[in-house]
């Protein structure tokens, strides 16, 4: 797992002209959506990474809240040495032949100064799922550039969590030697607001704010 979820700099997002009060950003993957994971142990730090990630960033920016949903594919991870990501995708590890997918889902969004907020959600894989807490920044643009550049209104967000492998079934001798129980996951996704992204992405959930 020399990869395990780069960062991207494409430039930071700001607010241009005035946004609607709800918008629904739709992510798309490829170069616009990096998710990077760390293990670090005094044996070796691995680092994977995917651009195979799609889902929905909704956002009520009057009330400073919204909903997240994100799906990766498994079998897309890449720690950078093929026979180490044969292992990764094996029974033992992820499993993708059974489970194909890694998910987020939001269960609630805290608004909390500047352009920083908390999210926590259900993070499921091997088909387990856990509560995990993230920390993100979501920064917006709705100018002619951004439209230009991306296709439409836009949204950058960064976000990082951590979770245990044993949490989800996974426990190998080579666990706290090699590859250390807990990893952390990094993120950053550009989402676009397209008329699409209206019917496919998650609805505002009620209650979802500060």
């Amino acid at each position: 797992m020399r990869k395990m979820f780069g960062m991207m700099t494409l430039g930071v997002l700001t607010y241009g002209v005035a946004v609607a009060d709800e918008s629904t950003y739709q992510v798309e993957g490829g170069k616009l959506a990096t998710i990077t994971v760390k293990s670090t142990t005094d044996v070796e730090d691995i680092v994977t990474t995917t651009h195979a990630v799609t889902g929905a960033i909704a956002v009520d920016h009057k009330a400073q809240t919204g909903s997240v949903s994100l799906i990766v594919q498994a079998d897309t991870l890449d720690t950078g040495i093929p026979m180490r990501n044969d292992h990764l995708q094996g029974e033992a590890w992820l499993d993708t032949k059974k489970h194909a997918e890694i998910t987020f889902k939001s269960t609630q969004v805290k608004y909390l100064k500047g352009d920083e907020y908390e999210i926590k959600g259900d993070f499921t894989m091997k088909g387990v799922t856990k509560a995990v807490v993230a920390k993100a920044t979501v920064v917006f643009k709705d100018d002619e550039k951004a439209k230009e550049i991306l296709g439409g209104p836009a949204v950058k967000a960064t976000a990082s969590f951590s979770i245990k492998l044993s949490d989800f079934g996974i426990s190998l001798p080579l666990i706290g030697v090699k590859v250390s129980d807990s990893l952390d996951i990094s993120m950053t996704l550009f989402g676009v607001d397209k008329p699409e992204a209206k019917e496919k992405g998650p609805k505002m959930p009620k209650g979802s704010g500060k």
